[in-house]
């Protein structure tokens, strides 16, 4: 009698493949599910005629090599032991594949040891992805010192400085965290997260009721600014004592010898110069030097790479303003030198930024001829915003005959 419908008459019963129903069945269920359906019920019969042999229907690839041996293991032992089930023809005739075990992901600790034995991973790429491991790596030092150094402020400050009584004993020297987040209008949670160095953004208005509540002096306050990494304070002018801070300068700049120098402030307003740089250039103390540039046309004419000087100027006058945000004396130079200069409003407008300071310097001297020089820029200590600028002839040049004949 023959079987169903694609079984073959001559094989036993126990030797039939298992099949799913026949392919007009689910071709008849398919159309009924719709348009998707049927073209599944395609696809579904193609597979079916091509797998179809002698009238037998048979799975589509080759049974795997521990199913041809007749594995007794079930099958998750048997796919621990062969290997997974083979995905294509290929595949099957191939012998044992080793199994794929994947990376252990490092959480916690054992990450952390591990890029403490073995620093930052090479990408697939071959570049160090050391960029965002430092950046971590110096926010977490940022935060550390900024707690360990308000903690050491905190306890050095006696209730007695800030108008606070004593009070009764004590559990430890100097304030409390309570008091310094009431002298300061913060938060006790939000100073004591500080304190603890958590990762969080603290503003410049807050440092400041900060620094204050722990009557911290200037350079303790840019010290607080520098660890939080916002700059210094706006209104650090460096030493407070302008006489001293100007008798100073005055003196460094003096004693560089048969070299121009003269020092400026954030502003580029001339402070002290020498004797051969007042010869040279032309500059007093008490002038500007964007002003003398951008404003008197006999001075600008006396550079012949006129185009290089004014974007250097404005780029670092830029770079101050952004140091400095917040300090009114940029807008009004700004707004003065754009009301009389249309260069000096163009290259503001333009946000040059990033020229490097006095690269070969020409100056064109009407007794001394063309003088070439290589600018460098000095920061004097404890010098706040002050700038000395120190030019050296340039090599392979007359300047340096030049200046000879003038000492």
């Amino acid at each position: 009698m023959p079987g169903p419908r694609g079984w073959a008459t001559d094989r036993p019963a126990d030797a039939r493949p298992r099949t799913g129903p026949p392919v007009r069945a689910v071709a008849r269920r398919a159309a009924r599910a719709g348009p998707r359906g049927a073209r599944h019920a395609r696809r579904r019969g193609r597979r079916g005629r091509r797998a179809r042999v002698d009238g037998a229907r048979r799975p589509r690839f080759a049974p795997s090599p521990a199913a041809r041996r007749g594995s007794p293991l079930p099958p998750r032992a048997r796919r621990r032991a062969h290997g997974p089930r083979p995905r294509c023809r290929r595949d099957a005739d191939r012998t044992r594949r080793p199994r794929r075990t994947g990376r252990v992901r490092r959480t916690g600790r054992a990450r952390r040891s591990r890029r403490a034995r073995h620093g930052p991973r090479v990408g697939r790429s071959g570049r160090v992805t050391a960029v965002a491991t430092d950046r971590a790596r110096a926010e977490s030092f940022r935060r550390t010192e900024l707690a360990s150094f308000l903690r050491r402020r905190r306890e050095a400050t006696r209730p007695e400085d800030v108008g606070l009584p004593a009070g009764g004993r004590r559990r430890t020297p100097g304030l409390r965290r309570e008091e310094v987040a009431v002298l300061a209008h913060v938060g006790v949670s939000w100073y004591t997260w500080i304190e603890q160095g958590r990762e969080l953004s603290v503003s410049p208005a807050v440092l400041e009721a900060i620094a204050g509540a722990l009557r911290l002096t200037p350079p303790e306050r840019r010290y607080l600014f520098e660890l939080a990494g916002l700059g210094g304070p706006v209104d650090d002018h460096g030493d407070d004592d302008a006489t001293g801070s100007a008798s100073r300068l005055q003196a460094l700049v003096d004693a560089v010898e048969r070299r121009p120098a003269y020092g400026v402030d954030r502003y580029w307003n001339v402070l002290a110069t020498n004797a051969l740089a007042r010869y040279v250039f032309g500059i007093e103390p008490g002038s500007n030097c964007l002003v003398d540039f951008f404003v008197d046309a006999s001075t600008a004419g006396r550079f012949p790479l006129r185009d290089v000087v004014g974007p250097m100027l404005v780029a670092q006058l830029r770079e101050q303003a952004a140091r400095y945000a917040g300090d009114d004396g940029f807008t009004t130079i700004v707004r003065d030198l754009s009301a009389v200069s249309e260069d000096f409003r163009s290259l503001w407008d333009a946000h040059v930024v990033g020229v490097v300071p006095h690269v070969d310097l020409v100056y064109d001297h009407p007794s001394l001829g063309r003088l070439s020089f290589e600018p460098s820029v000095l920061t004097p200590f404890q010098g706040g915003d002050q700038r000395v600028f120190v030019y050296i002839p340039k090599a392979a040049t007359s300047t340096a005959d030049a200046l000879a004949r003038v000492v």
